[in-house]
């Protein structure tokens, strides 16, 4: 007799891949519609506001500027009262950094982008987004909506290259941490 799970339980995986998802088809132009004078300016400019060249889950890939790479941290799961479902809480961290030739500078840039990535995940969790965005990727009929979703942030210091990475200018990262609380079936 074939396992029938009780419970999907799908929704980790999900989330993952779709939150980069998300960042792939609207952070670009999330960036440009908040900085028009930086989006109108070539791409040799140092002003200039360019798309992730590395966006991964897991570790980086590669050393490329601007970056961001996301990775499960933990969570829990509590069967319902009525067992009907489970409530969890997932969480999701994301290292998102910027290299500027001006030291002054490389804050601002990532002041840019986390407040792009903000607005791109609060939207998507947003209750008329939920079920048409990558976001969730689950049927009303998997999973039950976002109960909360809170996003911290912690800019660490600045970073200035040296030896192989001189040319990269000041660097600096923002860790960035979404937590979800849902229930599934």
């Amino acid at each position: 007799m074939p396992y029938v799970p009780e419970f999907k339980l799908a929704a980790e995986a999900v989330f993952a891949d779709n939150t980069l998802k998300i960042v792939k088809d609207n952070l670009k132009p999330c960036l440009d519609a908040l900085y028009p004078t930086e989006a109108a300016l070539l791409s040799s400019n140092p002003a200039f506001l360019p798309d992730l060249a590395n966006r991964t889950f897991g570790s980086f890939m590669k050393l490329a500027f601007p970056m961001l790479v996301a990775d499960l941290v933990d969570g829990e799961d509590e069967e319902s009262d009525d067992g009907s479902r489970t409530d969890e809480d997932l969480r999701i961290e994301m290292l998102l950094a910027v290299t500027d030739p001006d030291g002054a500078n490389v804050t601002r840039r990532l002041a840019k982008y986390v407040r792009a990535l903000r607005v791109i995940l609060r939207q998507a969790s947003t209750p008329q987004n939920i079920w048409t965005t990558y976001f969730l990727g689950l049927t009303k009929a998997d999973t039950l909506p976002v109960v909360t979703f809170k996003l911290s942030r912690k800019y660490l210091p600045i970073g200035k290259g040296k030896g192989e990475t001189e040319g990269l200018g000041y660097m600096r990262a923002c860790e960035l941490r979404l937590t979800l609380q849902f229930s599934e079936r």
